[in-house]
């Protein structure tokens, strides 16, 4: 099954890896011309997220950025 674009895994074979995301921990490169580095993190990035509507997002902002 398919939704929103994205394939229903199987309630059986979910893995706790289909929530996790590793990176909004960890400062973004901000070294660019608008000082910043947005970081999302959403059904791309965690499987299990997929029909609850969730995301979320990290900016890390240069000084002056």
């Amino acid at each position: 099954m398919s939704v929103n674009g994205k394939v229903c895994k199987d309630p059986k074979l979910a893995q706790s890896n289909d929530f996790f995301f590793a990176g909004l921990d960890t400062p973004g490169n901000r070294a660019n011309p608008l000082g910043s580095r947005v970081t999302p993190v959403n059904v791309a990035q965690i499987a299990g997220l997929n029909t609850l509507s969730i995301s979320m997002v990290r900016i890390d902002y240069a000084h002056g950025g």
